[in-house]
C-alpha cells in the first residue's frame, strides 16, 4: 500500500489552476487536448516520460499514477539540480501550473513540490480520488462536474462551496472565526486548527506576534510578516483565503503602532452572512440536513513514525462515533 500525506493543505489557493489540474483526468476538456497536442509534446524534457504520457493522452486515457502528475525534481543530466529552478519538466501537473516567475523566467513548468500541492488539494475536495493499492489518480462525479461548468461561473462557485462545506477543517476555520465577537488573525484560528499539540500542527501564539512585531527593527518586521508562522497558522491563512474568494468570510487589513511607526499589520478574518448561513446548513437544522464530511485516511495524521497506526486508529474511532450517531 501507498502511503502519502494528502488530506492538509498549505500553498494553493487559485481555483482556475485547481480546475486545470482536474481537467488533466477529462478527456473531453480543453485542457487535456492542449496537453496532447501543445504542452507535452513541447515541455516535457526526457523522451522515454514524453512518449509514456502522449501514449496515454492518445488513447484518452483518464487516470494516471502520482509520478506521471506530480513529477520529480531533475536537472537535465537526470540528477538533482543544484536549484530547484533548474528542474525540468517531467510531469503533468508541472506543465500544467504556470509559475509566478513566468513573465520574468519565460519559464513554463512549475515544480513537483507545488504539483503535489494542487493534487492534494483536488483531492482534499473530492474532485480527485486516489487508489493507495496502485497509486493511480482519477476524477470524481464531482469532478467530472466541476471540469465542465463554465469558468467563473455561477455553476462553478456552487459546485466549489459545497466541496468546502465537505471539507472538515473548512468548517472549522469558519466555525472558529463565527464565533469570535471581532474578526481575528491566522493565528488565533491556528492555534485551535487541526490536531493541537500534535507534531505537524504548530502555531504562534497572537499576543506574542503582535508584540514582537510592535518592538522589531523593519527587516524583522518583514521577516514576521512574510515567513514565521506555525504549520497550523498556515493551513489557517489558506484556507480563510479560500473561503473568503468564495464569499464566506471578509478579509481586513490592519495597522499597528510599532517602533518604526504605523505599518500594516496582520490580516484578520469575519465570517460574512453568507457564511454563517452555510456554516449552519453544514452542521444540520431542522431545516437543513447535516452535509456529509468527506475526508481521507492520509488526512487523520501528517508526521511521525507512526503515523499510519494512528491514522488507523483514529478511523476506527470515526467510524465508532458514526454508527454510534446513526443507529
Amino acid at each position: 500500500m501507498i502511503s502519502r500525506t494528502f488530506g492538509w493543505v498549505q500553498n494553493p489557493s487559485d481555483f482556475s489552476k485547481l480546475k486545470l489540474v482536474v481537467q488533466i483526468f477529462d478527456n473531453q476538456s480543453e485542457h487535456y487536448k492542449t496537453l496532447r497536442d501543445i504542452l507535452v509534446p513541447n515541455l516535457i524534457y526526457f523522451p522515454e516520460v514524453k512518449n509514456q504520457l502522449l501514449t496515454k493522452l492518445k488513447s484518452n486515457t483518464a487516470d494516471f499514477s502520482y509520478l506521471e502528475l506530480v513529477g520529480t525534481s531533475k536537472g537535465k543530466n537526470g540528477k538533482s539540480p543544484n536549484k530547484r529552478s533548474d528542474a525540468v519538466a517531467d510531469a503533468l501537473i508541472q506543465i500544467t501550473i504556470l509559475p509566478q516567475s513566468l513573465n520574468t523566467t519565460g519559464k513554463r513548468w512549475t515544480d513537483n513540490w507545488t504539483s503535489d500541492g494542487y493534487l492534494r488539494w483536488a483531492l482534499s475536495l473530492n474532485l480527485i480520488k486516489h487508489d493507495r493499492e496502485t497509486d493511480m489518480c482519477s476524477i470524481t462525479p464531482l469532478g467530472l462536474e466541476f471540469s465542465r461548468t463554465g469558468n467563473d461561473s455561477d455553476e462553478e462557485t456552487e459546485i466549489l462551496r459545497k466541496a468546502l462545506l465537505c471539507y472538515p477543517p473548512a468548517t472549522q476555520v469558519l466555525k472558529i472565526i463565527s464565533e469570535s465577537k471581532k474578526p481575528i488573525t491566522k493565528f488565533a484560528i491556528g492555534s485551535q486548527l487541526g490536531f493541537v499539540g500534535e507534531k505537524g500542527f504548530t502555531s504562534y501564539d497572537e499576543e506574542l506576534m503582535l508584540d514582537w512585531f510592535k518592538t522589531a527593527n523593519t527587516v524583522e518586521q518583514k521577516k514576521i510578516k512574510s515567513d514565521i508562522e506555525g504549520t497550523s497558522d498556515k493551513y489557517a491563512r489558506m484556507i480563510a483565503s479560500w473561503l473568503q474568494k468564495l464569499g464566506f468570510v471578509e478579509k481586513h487589513s490592519t495597522t499597528i503602532e510599532t517602533r518604526n511607526g504605523e505599518k500594516a499589520g496582520f490580516q484578520e478574518f469575519s465570517i460574512t452572512a453568507r457564511g454563517l448561513h452555510a456554516l449552519k446548513q453544514s452542521n444540520g437544522s431542522s431545516k437543513n440536513t447535516r452535509v456529509s464530511k468527506f475526508l481521507t485516511w492520509e488526512f487523520l495524521a501528517v508526521e511521525g513514525k507512526n503515523r499510519d497506526y494512528i491514522r488507523t486508529r483514529r478511523s476506527y474511532i470515526l467510524k465508532w462515533f458514526y454508527h454510534e450517531n446513526s443507529g
